[in-house]
């Protein structure tokens, strides 16, 4: 909700798609008198419409729809999974804010697998902080490939839905939990995010993001080596009591 605020919204409705390779979770919400209210929350089983590293977003945009509930046009923020997106965090030190939109789309906008001309690319301000009398600011650099973005927006636009957000799980980092919640006294951690077929790593300094890191390995991974362990016992049981 707080990223849905702080990202323009208008008055009116919005779907909020986390899409998941396992889950896809959706909230719709209605702004309006100064005031964001959730209409509906929901979620569906989305792993078969994964293949790999690409998504049958056809169906997927049906599913939207279906799910959410709601009928005319809806924009729509969509998270993608984090194997669908190259990350990448950048800092400077003692920069005009003014120099670093420049700065950023000349040196910064082909890394790893990441061209221009084969990826859409984007960023976003994670905070900065003191370090020793410098100031420090952190960039988080994110590229999804253009054939994704095309052949999501066309599909969702193709079920009246209009994408008008495209982030990355990295970015919308939630720390749902009690121990962190309001946790202003303990800034510098590391937070890891066991997920089905990955693990997200990201360590806080100061409060911000300074690194993060996706590794290929998750609950699927782990399950399959403990099965492979264990070849006298039921795979469906060693599975049901893992979950």
């Amino acid at each position: 909700m707080d990223f849905l605020i702080k990202n323009n919204i208008t008055k009116g409705c919005k779907i909020v798609a986390d899409i998941g390779t396992y889950e896809t979770k959706l909230l719709t919400v209605k702004y309006a008198a100064k005031n964001v209210n959730l209409e509906n929350a929901e979620a569906f089983d989305s792993s078969s419409l994964y293949y790999g590293d690409d998504f049958n977003f056809d169906e997927l945009a049906r599913r939207v729809r279906m799910y959410s509930k709601s009928g005319g046009r809806h924009d729509v923020c969509v998270t993608l999974p984090d194997g669908m997106v190259e990350n990448r965090i950048v800092s400077f030190k003692n920069r005009k804010e003014a120099e670093l939109d420049k700065l950023i789309r000349k040196e910064y906008m082909t890394f790893g697998r990441v061209s221009p001309l084969t990826h859409v690319v984007d960023y976003a301000f994670l905070g900065k902080h003191d370090e020793s009398g410098d100031m420090v600011s952190y960039y988080l650099i994110s590229a999804i490939r253009k054939n994704i973005a095309e052949d999501l927006v066309s599909a969702f636009e193709n079920c009246g839905l209009k994408i008008t957000t495209i982030s990355c799980s990295t970015y919308n980092r939630y720390l749902l939990s009690e121990l962190y919640f309001d946790d202003y006294e303990h800034l510098n951690r590391l937070v890891i995010d066991f997920g089905t077929n990955t693990v997200r790593v990201s360590a806080f300094s100061g409060g911000v993001m300074v690194y993060c890191r996706n590794i290929g390995m998750g609950f699927e991974t782990f399950a399959s080596d403990v099965i492979k362990g264990q070849r006298q016992a039921g795979s469906s049981e060693i599975s049901d009591t893992l979950y």
